[in-house]
């Protein structure tokens, strides 16, 4: 029958406009009336391809497929098994360190009609059947299994799926960058993949179920795997195409490129505050490869998958600020690697200046396109007190908590105000109500009793501690910064 067929499939798909391998379809229809050539088909042949005494090595069926699956082949050879392997298999597998999976194709190749009728009994797998009170009839699993097909366990989608990664793998060896990259997204979409089989095994191996019982649920879970595996291989096949145009608009993340190594080298270097964070052109091209994925996935999926792949504790950040305050994704994205490599300025002397970092987050928060409200929450998000948030610009603060001259000029522990006008420093201005001849109560408006006794005391520590003691310097100061548009003096700092 098939011999007869097969030139009725060419005709149809010569038809349709496809091109028809009439050579190897002629070869397929004479191989299936021919006799078996007794070199490659004969009794001992099944035992060969098999390779049972090779534990580096799959094993081949008839028709080339592999004995063990590659979830196996990670065991020890007398553990190779899975839920449709036979239990005289397993033991003798396990007693001879040889692969009862491999066993198990042997025995069922040799024992012919009668194994598979048999076979399918010892195994802990539930065989599709006629089922009565929850049991099958007698022999009924073993013809409906072999001669009925069920599209949702016996399809090629898994075939497809396994095919497209093997495929891309084979290429990102060869070096394609952008079939690394969505190799890389197949193996983590794989995860799941692995847990619905899981699922799947341990069902088939609970003894407590019957094989009507077995058969619903995992029917039930075939069909979310070949659903899952179908998007999944679709959506590896688009994902290739936006890694390529990433990878061809983005040449500086090259990591093949020399040039583009020692240039991300040297970017990155300038960033660290210390030596021992540098790193060399093979740690670069790694960042590089990660950099390049990160960015692929936000691409093509968005920026919250992006952050879940990332990251479990970065994604779990955003979607609590998402969650409360309403931040999206993306911008949390881009606050998160905008941010993340900012380190604080160095001094005269080489050392980090205390508050520097702080400030250039504090800016950056700043200058997003994103409501107070959710500024507030990024600050908190950050590490910063809450009590502090009268400091930040879109409160009306500074922004600045550096302290110590930059080594390239800035802000040092004095303002501008008292290194230029102010004269009383240290124990040469009196400590109280009175510094530098100007009187504390004065500055709350009145010669009389300070209208606020304890904010009084506080701005002259804050005066005794910032500007030397001198009033006059702080005065100036705070006026200077209320002419920029500050409505508030703010000496808390």
């Amino acid at each position: 029958l098939a011999a007869l067929s097969m030139p009725v499939v060419g005709a149809q798909e010569a038809a349709r406009g496809d091109d028809v391998d009439w050579g190897g379809l002629a070869k397929s229809a004479f191989g299936s009336v021919a006799p078996n050539n007794p070199f490659e088909t004969n009794l001992l042949s099944t035992a060969l391809q098999a390779k049972l005494t090779n534990p580096d090595d799959p094993g081949k069926t008839w028709y080339g497929g592999n004995i063990e699956s590659r979830r196996l082949q990670s065991y020890a050879p007398g553990e190779r098994y899975d839920e449709s392997t036979d239990y005289i298999s397993k033991w003798l597998g396990g007693k001879l360190g040889i692969s009862p999976k491999k066993l198990n194709y042997v025995i069922d190749q040799y024992s012919g009609i009668l194994g598979d009728l048999i076979l399918p009994y010892l195994t802990p797998k539930a065989e599709r059947g006629l089922y009565v009170r929850g049991f099958a009839l007698p022999l009924s699993n073993a013809f409906m299994s072999r001669f009925t097909t069920d599209i949702v366990t016996s399809n090629t989608i898994s075939k497809e799926y396994y095919g497209l990664l093997d495929e891309l793998g084979y290429a990102a060896k060869g070096g394609d960058k952008p079939s690394a990259l969505a190799e890389r997204y197949m193996n983590r979409a794989g995860g799941k993949v692995t847990e619905l089989y899981a699922q799947i095994r341990e069902i088939e191996n609970d003894s407590n179920l019957t094989d009507k019982e077995k058969s619903t649920l995992t029917r039930e879970l075939r069909k979310k795997l070949n659903e899952y595996e179908q998007q999944v291989t679709a959506d590896a096949g688009e994902y290739l195409a936006t890694a390529q145009k990433y990878m061809d608009d983005h040449p500086k993340f090259d990591y093949a490129d020399d040039k583009a190594v020692d240039a991300f080298v040297e970017g990155y270097n300038s960033m660290q505050s210390a030596e021992k964070y540098y790193i060399d052109a093979d740690q670069a091209k790694n960042k590089m490869k990660d950099e390049v994925y990160r960015e692929v996935n936000r691409e093509h999926f968005g920026a919250e998958y992006a952050l879940q792949a990332y990251n479990k504790d970065t994604y779990a950040k955003a979607k609590g600020l998402n969650e409360s305050c309403g931040l999206s994704y993306d911008d949390y994205y881009d606050y998160y690697f905008g941010t993340r490599y900012l380190y604080a300025d160095k001094d005269e002397n080489g050392k980090s200046i205390s508050g520097s970092k702080k400030e250039k987050i504090v800016g950056f928060i700043s200058g997003m396109d994103i409501p107070d409200e959710q500024k507030d929450a990024l600050y908190v998000a950050a590490g910063y007190t809450e009590k502090s948030l009268n400091t930040t610009p879109w409160h009306n603060g500074s922004g600045k908590y550096s302290s110590g001259k930059r080594s390239g000029g800035g802000r040092s522990g004095k303002s501008s105000a008292a290194r230029n006008r102010g004269s009383g420093t240290g124990s040469a201005a009196k400590k109280g109500s009175i510094a530098s001849g100007i009187d504390i109560r004065e500055l709350f408006g009145g010669t009389g009793k300070a209208k606020n006794t304890d904010a009084g005391a506080a701005l002259v520590e804050i005066i005794d501690k910032y500007y030397g003691g001198n009033a006059l310097a702080a005065a100036i100061d705070g006026g200077r910064k209320a002419k920029k548009g500050r409505t508030k003096v703010d000496f808390k700092l």
